[in-house]
């Protein structure tokens, strides 16, 4: 299998997957929430909002299909393409899905409108209390502490054997796990491995946080059964996380082999390390898809600690100013801007992530070194592909 070759497989497979995923995200939010507009739950069984739902469904399936033949014909046309085409192709799907997406969104509001629905507010608690939030204790630091000494193992594992090692290191692999790309022995490059690995541990690390210090959607309803929602998906989800970090670490360090031993480059070949850098995070998949946003999808015993909470959530401050409704805080439903909230993460209306406080000075110095680390990622990428 050559390069291109394997291109071809991951990319149709990136897109496959992403296309299943975006195709099931309305069916994760909420039930307050129709493509980032707030709803009384009963208007989710609207025949209006079931449309929306299929219309959306439909231009996801359609644009997937499309996109799996453009890539077909891209590799019998110009097969050099196809790593370009695994870089591009998932944002071509972002941009339909968030055409989809802008559509019904628009159409939900007119929706609402048109039903004159008026919508409790959704308590939004701040987790700082801790009547409302399970303790970073609860999270599971076993998985993250068992690869933080794996990276440490790692490292120094590199630097005891640094004198061993060839004059020259790989750098890069082709599709069957072979160094197509060299740099000239140094400390730095022999830890540019064991130092990715220890980045993802750290950015893992700090998702497993926010998961935990998150601000809550608490249904004004029954707010003891969101609470305990949220301490089941926590918890889930913290050891879908760890497993990930532990598993995803292991999984990478696979890439040093070759360097202590030139001669093992190319055993297993890429569908080996393919296998090993996907079952890791299979358990977050699950966790996602069976817990619905924020946990929305369980029905969790609701425990004493959680009736507690319950009473604190009615009583909590409203951080939505009175003359405002919530839906005039989310731009396009998607993108959070109040000022008199402290929060900086919220849980987003579409879909089951997180989001930021865009009012917050914390969240925009964040956004902008991370929209400026991804172009400079592209574009050095795309710089090494056209050369």
């Amino acid at each position: 299998m050559n390069v291109n070759q394997a291109s071809l497989i991951i990319n149709m497979a990136i897109t496959l997957f992403c296309g299943i995923f975006m195709a099931v995200v309305p069916g994760l939010t909420r039930k307050d929430y129709l493509f980032g507009v707030k709803i009384p739950q009963e208007g989710w069984e609207h025949p209006t909002a079931q449309t929306l739902k299929r219309r959306y469904i439909a231009i996801i399936a359609v644009a997937s299909a499309g996109l799996l033949i453009i890539e077909a014909v891209q590799y019998l046309l110009w097969p050099g393409a196809s790593m370009l085409a695994t870089i591009s192709s998932p944002f071509l799907l972002v941009a339909v899905q968030f055409v989809a997406y802008l559509s019904n969104h628009r159409r939900a509001k007119s929706l609402k409108r048109s039903e004159r629905w008026r919508v409790q507010s959704v308590a939004m608690v701040e987790t700082r209390s801790s009547h409302t939030r399970g303790s970073l204790a609860s999270i599971p630091w076993l998985w993250h502490m068992a690869e933080s000494v794996y990276c440490l193992a790692l490292i120094l594992l590199t630097l005891a054997n640094y004198s061993g090692l060839p004059e020259r290191i790989p750098i890069h692999f082709d599709a069957n796990m072979v160094a197509d790309a060299y740099r000239d022995k140094s400390i730095p490059t022999a830890l540019m491995f064991p130092l990715t690995i220890l980045g993802m541990t750290i950015l893992l690390v700090i998702i497993a946080i926010q998961t935990e210090r998150a601000k809550l959607q608490v249904s004004p309803s029954n707010p003891e059964l969101s609470f305990a929602q949220h301490r089941m998906y926590r918890r889930r989800m913290g050891h879908a996380l760890g497993f990930a970090n532990l598993g995803g670490g292991v999984a990478m360090s696979t890439l040093l082999l070759p360097m202590f031993k030139p001669e093992w480059q190319g055993k297993g070949g890429a569908s080996m390390l393919a296998l090993s850098l996907i079952l890791p995070y299979i358990p977050l998949v699950v966790v996602t898809l069976t817990s619905g946003q924020g946990g929305c999808r369980l029905r969790p015993k609701i425990t004493e600690a959680e009736q507690l909470a319950g009473g604190y959530a009615q009583r909590a401050k409203r951080t939505t100013p009175n003359d405002k409704d919530d839906d005039d805080l989310w731009f396009l439903g998607l993108f959070y801007y109040n000022p008199q909230d402290p929060s900086i993460i919220v849980e987003s209306r579409f879909g089951n992530d997180l989001g930021f406080n865009y009012a917050h000075p914390v969240s925009k110095i964040i956004v902008v070194v991370s929209v400026l680390g991804v172009l400079a990622t592209l574009i050095g990428i795309g710089a090494r592909l056209l050369t």
